[in-house]
């Protein structure tokens, strides 16, 4: 235990310290998300699995492509509110 009185400057720098912490861990979270997504896109474009199955070369880069960007997107509409620049 601490025996000196901490100013409320001093409580307040700590505890915006430790939310920024857990700040960092659910925006690694949501990144670690967003790449297990495109990594399972990429495997299923790459081995030609479920709706790639039946399209020709490039149909089935175009719906990779669309689906990438589809992710992306979500993954930008979490940082920037529609309207704002990233």
């Amino acid at each position: 235990m601490v025996n000196e009185m901490i100013s409320d400057d001093k409580k307040n720098e700590y505890i915006g310290f430790i939310k920024g912490q857990l700040n960092a861990k659910n925006n690694w979270l949501h990144y670690r998300n967003s790449f297990t997504d495109l990594e399972s896109a990429l495997r299923a474009y790459n081995i030609g699995a479920g709706e790639y199955a039946k399209l020709n070369s490039d149909e089935a880069f175009n719906l990779f492509y669309e689906r990438c960007e589809g992710i992306l997107n979500e993954d930008r509409n979490t940082w920037a509110p529609k309207g704002e620049a990233l």
